[in-house]
């Protein structure tokens, strides 16, 4: 399994073989259709001097590729071995009208192309296996789990039912007691008549005044006691 993920070829490095491809192409293009339009190699020249950085860039890709593979020394033979297979599978390629006429076309496409359309140019026009046998899986970025605590929402607030009125304590006074009953008063009336009536015996005689010749003698006449009577309540 280590073995073929070595061997396997990165995405970008199967992009760098593409527009190597095509960088092979248009050169031996221009080199075939000298003879018959004298202008391709200026546009090849115009070509390789806008995209020089691009293509020195894809071919540093393609020695790492090697070297990774195969070490340092091994890695230069391989990338020479690789320029080569693709030459030859370029050079088989009939030197006719139609032939030189598409590759003035390409030139000029590939010339006013950017950096960046230029790889898609190279998708669409490379047509060598270049022994790319296996590309390497795509990686899936890590998946980061953010923290429970900080991204769980709060849970909402629980309602409290109302408290259940407690009803009012009512004080129940106790009746009054009543001081007497209608026949206890009857009873406290007699008993102050009585002690009213014991009050005037214990009482000493007036003395007896001596009655003038003139005026008759008139005895006293006794008043009786009051009494206070107590009504009964309610």
């Amino acid at each position: 399994m280590a073995a073929e993920e070595a061997s396997c070829w990165q995405p970008y490095e199967v992009e760098a073989a593409k527009v190597r491809d095509l960088h092979v192409m248009l050169m031996l293009g221009s080199l075939k259709c000298k003879s018959l339009n004298v202008g391709l190699a200026d546009k090849y020249s115009a070509f390789t001097d806008r995209h020089i950085g691009l293509l020195s860039s894809y071919n540093n890709v393609l020695k790492a590729r090697f070297m990774r593979t195969s070490g340092i020394s091994d890695g230069l033979r391989a990338y020479e071995e690789f320029n080569t297979k693709l030459g030859n599978t370029h050079s088989g390629n009939p030197q006719t009208a139609s032939y030189c006429q598409m590759m003035d076309t390409l030139l000029t496409v590939a010339t006013d192309a950017r950096d960046t359309e230029l790889p898609k140019l190279a998708q669409n026009f490379s047509e060598s296996r270049m022994g790319i046998e296996t590309v390497c899986a795509a990686v899936a970025a890590p998946v980061t789990i953010a923290a429970t605590a900080a991204s769980a929402p709060a849970p909402a607030p629980t309602a409290t039912p109302p408290a259940s009125p407690v009803p009012a304590s009512v004080a129940i006074a106790d009746p009054p007691a009543s001081s007497t009953s209608a026949v206890a008063a009857l009873e406290a009336a007699a008993v102050a008549l009585q002690t009213a009536a014991a009050s005037l015996k214990a009482q000493p005689a007036a003395p007896t005044a001596t009655p003038s010749a003139d005026v008759p003698t008139a005895l006293p006449t006794a008043q009786p006691a009051s009494a206070t009577i107590i009504t009964p309540a309610g």
